[in-house]
């Protein structure tokens, strides 16, 4: 039974994508991303909100929908905060389509008919 009320406002979600590994071929990364419980109208609106290049456009819409992540880490090993840097940083690495995706199928959806 679905409950009206008491969701928690953010929920984890895995992400996962493929890139170019350093020794040649494909690599899949996988990390965790909170993402923020929006309604279609929020979303809508957070992706309004920066008018520059597409990688602006995409920093600023994960930077509005997200709000941690876990299994990121720097060049040092350390697991940095979230932030808007960090996030520009993963949009400029090409990973923006995978948090979309993950974004995406995480929203609730009607049943398929048969």
């Amino acid at each position: 039974m679905f409950k009206l009320g008491g969701q928690t406002p953010t929920y984890w979600q895995v992400v996962r994508a493929m890139m170019p590994s350093e020794a040649g071929g494909e690599m899949e990364v996988k990390f965790d991303m909170r993402f923020k419980r929006m309604t279609m109208s929020e979303v809508e609106d957070a992706g309004r909100k920066a008018d520059e290049t597409p990688d602006e456009r995409l920093t600023v819409l994960i930077s509005e929908i997200a709000a941690d992540w876990k299994g990121v880490g720097d060049t040092e090993g350390n697991e940095p905060p979230f932030t808007r840097e960090g996030v520009k940083q993963m949009v400029e690495n090409g990973l923006a389509p995978a948090i979309l995706t993950a974004f995406r199928e995480s929203l609730p959806r009607a049943k398929a008919k048969n």
